[in-house]
């Protein structure tokens, strides 16, 4: 469904070289997933017999007690589709070999075997060489690729080896725990996002010997930097994890192939997808608190490059009282604490117009005051009037010309000032604004530098709370923000009402933010199709019917087409997430389509 995939792993509790009590532990945990309606599932390496046999792998019997209760394993699932995955010693030509037999209902479909072996697995098995493969039985043996449903790709590996040209790895492990070295979880998350690939990962656990290690049965399973399940350690009972992979959001045509024998596989059907979606998807997969203050240094560190190398003097922001030039304005005083330069350096305009209400200029004001800025009020009526008396516009036609001509006036004043002071008009657009087109081209659609370019409107609003919540400030500056913060977001184009309230509320215009940044993230991100997309908010937020999203995904859409020539025009500013609306590196897309 949707190219999701629900693959999972789990740590049996084992009863060492008690081949029968393993096998029917493992079917059990199979016929369990299969009801989880799973489509794949993966056990330990030597899962089936234990990893610490020791020389008793030099044992006949017990090798062939392994074959006879993989084959029992095989009659019992005869009727399954679930695809499974379980480790056992092999004997081959007279060689025994740490191997993964993937098997399907009564079917094995391969065998792949161990090629980087310890020290310790040298004393009892042999290796292959890597693309090595033979056929045993009319069965492939060897270095084995397996194509899912001709979507993506699909390989076996051990510990921590991991292949590089596959989309999704099942690592079998069989690592006791040192704590001074216990690193499985980062190498595994390295590989997958310096891959572009999903990894599903799962080690021995309960039952092993532990005559001179233990075994924790720690499994996880990643999708690029994402984790998306994991097991618990130490755990005295058999357990599962499981989660949706999403292949779109891996497989990649620019992956270097290097298989070996390929092999097709069907997987049955997903019918449902159980995973859950973050509500903001730029922030999963992250730590929060490290990920907004690293935000904040890198706009801050944009800011001081350009302020130095332009030559500036002063740095010239038109503060509205809304959450983008907010944001623009604490990374300008954190600049200048930075720079060991005077707060007075900024010039902080308030250009009040037709929509301008009384609680947003006086949370401004407020603002600046404290924060020890230059404040500088411009009303921009006047010089507004006589602009549309010289187009020849009714003032009392409340239309686009009468909203564009204010953002207009807006920005000729800050570029004005700062020919004047010889400084750096900071821009305030947010990537959301971007991405529906509502700003005002050649207004607030322009300035020197944006920091904000590349920041959707929901992170805006996570780094001022966060920004208040850290206590940077006094609680005077603080108590302003969280005012900020519960302000409806709007441009402030249209006339107020009799009370000076705002009548003009940007989400009843082009919907909800949460929902654009989340149509931003999955479409300019991975390209998703409507549907997936739409299925994935509906699953994420509930309190919107899928008649309501598909509504405002249309309409972000038909934005984000037709207003394509803003963006390529935008202004410079720092990409901080892997993907962005820069004509320059980002973001290639004709004007006129």
């Amino acid at each position: 469904m949707h190219n999701f995939y629900k693959i999972g792993a789990a740590s049996p509790k084992i009863k060492l070289t008690d081949c029968k009590h393993n096998a029917k532990e493992i079917c059990d945990l199979i016929l369990k997933a299969e009801q989880l309606k799973l489509q794949a599932i993966i056990f330990p390496q030597l899962s089936l017999t234990g990893a610490t046999c020791l020389d008793l792998f030099k044992q006949s019997d017990l090798i062939e007690d392994a074959k006879k209760n993989l084959d029992e394993i095989l009659k019992n699932l005869s009727q399954t589709q679930i695809l499974y995955v379980i480790g056992l010693p092999m004997k081959i030509e007279n060689q025994l070999f740490n191997c993964a037999a993937i098997c399907q209902g009564k079917n094995i479909l391969g065998i792949v075997s161990k090629t980087n072996l310890s020290d310790t697995d040298q004393r009892y098995f042999s290796a292959i060489q890597k693309n090595f493969t033979t056929q045993i039985n009319n069965i492939a043996f060897g270095d084995l690729t397996f194509i899912i449903d001709d979507k993506f790709t699909m390989k076996i590996n051990f510990d921590n080896d991991f292949s590089p040209d596959a989309d999704l790895n099942l690592n079998l492990c069989a690592k006791p725990i040192q704590l001074d070295n216990d690193c499985d979880e980062a190498i595994i998350k390295s590989e997958c996002i310096k891959n572009n690939s999903a990894c599903v990962f799962i080690n021995a656990g309960y039952g092993e010997s532990t005559t001179d290690f233990v075994y924790s049965g720690n499994g996880f399973i990643f999708e690029k930097e994402k984790k998306l399940a994991h097991t618990k350690k130490y755990e005295m009972t058999s357990q599962i994890i499981y989660s949706d992979i999403d292949i779109d959001a891996i497989v990649c045509c620019d992956k270097e192939k290097n298989f070996g024998q390929k092999i097709k596989i069907d997987l049955p059907d997903l019918n449902e997808v159980t995973r859950k979606f973050s509500p903001n998807p730029f922030l999963e997969g992250l730590d929060k608190t490290k990920a907004l203050e690293e935000i904040l240094l890198i706009q801050q560190r944009a800011i001081i490059t350009r302020f130095q190398k332009s030559h500036s003097q002063k740095i010239i922001i038109g503060v509205s009282g809304g959450v983008d030039s907010t944001l623009t304005l604490l990374n300008a005083v954190f600049v200048c604490d930075n720079l060991k330069i005077s707060r007075e350096n900024i010039l902080a305009i308030t250009m009040p117009g037709f929509g301008t209400s009384t609680k947003t200029f006086e949370s401004t004001q407020t603002l600046l005051k404290n924060l020890g800025v230059t404040p500088k009020t411009i009303s921009i009526k006047e010089s507004c009037i006589k602009h549309f008396e010289d187009i020849g516009h009714d003032i009392k036609i409340a239309n686009i010309t009468f909203e564009n001509a204010q953002a207009r006036e807006r920005t000729q004043i800050l570029f004005d000032l700062a020919n004047k002071f010889n400084g750096i008009v900071l821009g305030t657009g947010d990537m959301s604004e971007e991405a529906l087109g509502f700003t005002t081209y050649n207004g607030d659609h322009i300035s020197n530098y944006n920091p904000n370019t590349n920041l959707p409107k929901t992170i805006v609003r996570e780094l001022i709370n966060f920004v208040a919540d850290k206590n940077y400030f006094p609680d005077e500056i603080n108590s302003c923000l969280k005012n900020i913060l519960e302000t409806p977001i709007s441009p402030e184009l249209l006339p107020v009402n009799e009370n000076r309230e705002i009548i003009q509320h940007t989400e009843n215009i082009v919907g909800p933010y949460e929902l654009n940044d989340f149509f931003v993230y999955y479409v300019l991100k991975y390209g998703y199709p409507k549907q997936k997309i739409i299925y994935m908010a509906q699953k994420t937020f509930e309190k919107y019917s899928h008649e309501q999203i598909e509504n405002y995904f249309d309409g972000f859409y038909k934005r984000f087409i037709r207003q394509q020539f803003k963006r390529s025009c935008a202004t410079d500013g720092p990409q901080i997430f892997s993907f962005g609306f820069s004509p320059r590196n980002s973001f290639l897309m004709p004007s006129d389509v």
